[in-house]
């Protein structure tokens, strides 16, 4: 009778749930239009919707006009574009302004949805449905989406489903993830030491006939490939290359070879700055819209931040290898998020998106109350972040970079920095095991 019970509970709060989540869909369909978001952003997704539609996929990426998105949301665009043009759709409309924004806000309500279905294996269905909905409703998450116009919320889901598949060993499908995700927004690559540290944590070496033998035999080599780690990263490297490949093929018809590289190193260059309206600690020493050559205590700032993405990278390596909580995957991308978006140079005031996904997963893993006031902060610091941003931009005068007197932006930069040092402390202590059970 009791179990019996339990089942319609459940059966009442997964109701309650799907309801909820609806209405976080409709209450973004229904405000979507109330501010039309970045003005640069929103001009540029329509406009290369258009183009892509107009010119076609192989010759998207000859034109002179400005382009840094990567070939992936490039096939979202065409296809907007093609509905646009099919049902002659104005570009000043609502409807075509909620196409743009419609991937985003569909990322938003399927990473709500996945939040849920990985929170009921392990917490009871209330918690699990408070949890998702804590996301589909948080104020830094809607905004994004479906005021901002920004995309965001795919790499939110994007990561969330790479890390999902690198705890169950599924790493040729958390590799090709890791590309389709890199090659839809660069900022995702902050996430490659994850994967790489996890495809070297399964190779086996035969001690005996590796290092040991020094007249090594292709024999050998063979008899290593039947490892199953090293099989698993052999066809992982192999399925992320042909993906690679795979989606840059329309584009590439009429490109020199290697364009793709040339590509990149070019969006990767722009915004050559300390900050771009990210509150770090750059921001919170008076560096937002610096240029990132100029000097802060004898090094350019683009120094400075690439010597933090080493020491990022190291520790991350460090903590993977030192910890053996099971859910130190989820700790880890918590910690690169944040730790990126703090101390990196050419930050947006986006960039601390995955973190509110991530320390919701910290938390139903850990279930640790800590995660949750970290979870709040972020929350709240996020919003503002944004909040400020189109605030000013959204004024007569446009004003797209923040003043360094504003004194705004050096609180939420301060309030960012004691954030950031309390969730470093406790990510330290769960992985490396210093903290007491309660």
């Amino acid at each position: 009778m009791l179990k019996y019970t339990q089942q319609v509970k459940e059966k009442h709060v997964v109701l309650f749930f799907i309801v909820s989540l609806l209405a976080a869909f409709l209450l973004r369909l229904l405000t979507f239009s109330i501010i039309e978001g970045y003005p640069n952003d929103i001009a540029c997704l329509k406009g290369w919707a258009i183009a892509a539609a107009q010119n076609g996929l192989p010759d998207f990426y000859l034109g002179d006009g400005f382009i840094d998105y990567p070939p992936v949301y490039i096939y979202v665009l065409y296809i907007i574009g093609l509905i646009k043009n099919f049902f002659l759709i104005d570009y000043y409309s609502d409807l075509f302004l909620l196409l743009i924004k419609f991937p985003a806000i569909l990322a938003d309500i399927a990473t709500s949805m996945l939040i849920f279905l990985l929170a009921r294996k392990k917490i009871a269905a209330v918690g699990a449905a408070a949890f998702s909905l804590l996301y589909a409703f948080n104020p830094s998450i809607v905004i994004n989406s479906t005021f901002y116009g920004q995309i965001d919320s795919l790499l939110a889901l994007y990561i969330l489903l790479m890390l999902v598949l690198l705890q169950k060993d599924r790493l040729v499908y958390a590799t090709i993830v890791f590309v389709v995700s890199s090659l839809t927004k660069y900022q995702f690559m902050i996430f490659a030491p994850l994967i790489i540290l996890v495809l070297l944590d399964k190779i086996v070496v035969d001690t005996k006939s590796t290092v040991n033998n020094k007249k090594f035999k292709p024999s050998q080599l063979v008899e290593l490939l039947k490892k199953e780690g090293n099989r698993t990263l052999l066809l992982s490297v192999l399925f992320g290359i042909l993906t690679f490949v795979v989606i840059l093929i329309p584009f590439s018809i009429k490109q020199q070879p290697l364009w793709i590289f040339a590509f990149i190193a070019k969006s990767l260059s722009s915004y050559p700055y300390a900050s771009c309206n990210a509150f770090n600690i750059f921001t919170l020493f008076g560096a937002n819209w610096l240029p990132a050559s100029e000097s802060f205590l004898f090094l350019p700032y683009r120094v400075w931040g690439s010597i933090f993405i080493v020491l990022i990278t190291g520790i991350s390596a460090y903590l993977y290898f030192s910890s053996e909580d099971k859910s130190k995957i989820y700790l880890l991308a918590l910690f690169i998020s944040m730790s990126v978006f703090m101390l990196s140079h050419k930050m947006h005031e986006r960039y601390l998106f995955p973190a509110v996904v991530l320390v919701i997963m910290a938390y139903i893993n850990t279930k640790d109350k800590r995660f949750l006031f970290i979870f709040a902060a972020v929350s709240i610091t996020f919003f503002f972040n944004q909040a400020l941003v189109l605030y000013f931009v959204l004024r007569p005068e446009r004003i797209y970079h923040i003043s360094n007197r504003n004194v705004w932006l050096r609180i939420i930069s301060l309030a960012n920095i004691v954030i950031w040092i309390y969730s470093m402390r406790l990510i330290f202590d769960t992985l490396l095991k210093k903290t007491k059970k309660e």
